[in-house]
């Protein structure tokens, strides 16, 4: 689902509230990650909270765009097209994470089958984005990519939940997921690794071990979502695409 939408036959741009996705029966169905902002972020998240204190909800904002720029960066790759360094567009740190993946990509070569694609369940009323399916060494992974200071338990549940959506709308019509993976590219690694390590210097693929336990505790904080949001919509924005003054009233004028 876009966040901005131009149409300017209809003199109109619509921002969406990426939240929710829509199906193509009209209903609305929440994000994964909407759903697992419930789940306790810890102590130390608590901890940090306090200590930004009014600041943190721009330091939390900067970091999501930080991060939507280097996924559309990756899918770019994905696709085929070449990504080109502009310091208007892109910090250093951000740069650096996009070029940890092609240092992934170089050395463990994953025959990229699909990226950025959207996954719809009706069976479990959700829906949400995939990084990437792909085939590593020998084997179907799904992976999402992170590029946050550290690798939360809710990123492990996303994945999970992701994997057990595929599974299940794909049943019959596609290979199982056999691995599913966290990209972290902020990652505190120095080195490859030991022999067997998926991983590089300022990056790690981490395995996600035990998805029907992972979709489980999902379930429990879909349960509590569902009760605080009993009839839940998206806030769809839209506002005309031009402005102009004179067509909202009369225009006084005077000398001074």
């Amino acid at each position: 689902m876009g966040r901005l939408f131009h149409n300017p036959s209809a003199k109109q741009i619509t921002f969406c509230d990426e939240r929710f996705y829509e199906t193509s029966e009209g209903n609305f169905y929440p994000s994964v990650t909407t759903v697992l902002d419930l789940y306790p972020k810890g102590k130390e998240f608590n901890e940090w909270l306090k200590r930004n204190g009014t600041d943190a909800d721009a330091i939390v904002t900067m970091a999501a765009d930080s991060g939507s720029k280097v996924h559309e960066a990756i899918d770019k790759l994905q696709q085929g097209a070449e990504v080109f360094w502009d310091d208007s567009i892109y910090t250093l740190r951000e740069w650096q994470m996009i070029n940890r993946f092609i240092d992934f990509y170089t050395r463990f070569q994953p025959e990229i089958i699909s990226s950025e694609f959207t996954l719809v369940c009706d069976k479990y009323g959700i829906a949400g984005t995939v990084d990437m399916l792909c085939k590593l060494q020998g084997k179907l992974w799904l992976i999402d990519f992170k590029t946050s200071n550290y690798v939360h338990v809710t990123h492990h549940i996303q994945a999970a939940t992701y994997t057990t959506m595929f599974n299940e709308i794909n049943k019959g019509k596609y290979p199982a997921i056999q691995k599913t993976g966290i990209l972290h590219l902020n990652a505190k690694t120095r080195t490859a690794g030991a022999k067997g390590k998926i991983q590089g210097a300022g990056w790690q693929l981490i395995p996600v071990v035990n998805c029907p336990k992972h979709f489980a505790s999902f379930r429990h904080v879909r349960a509590i979502w569902d009760l605080e949001n009993p009839n839940p919509r998206p806030k769809n924005l839209v506002y005309p695409d031009r402005l102009k003054l004179s067509d909202y009233g009369h225009l006084a004028t005077s000398v001074i």
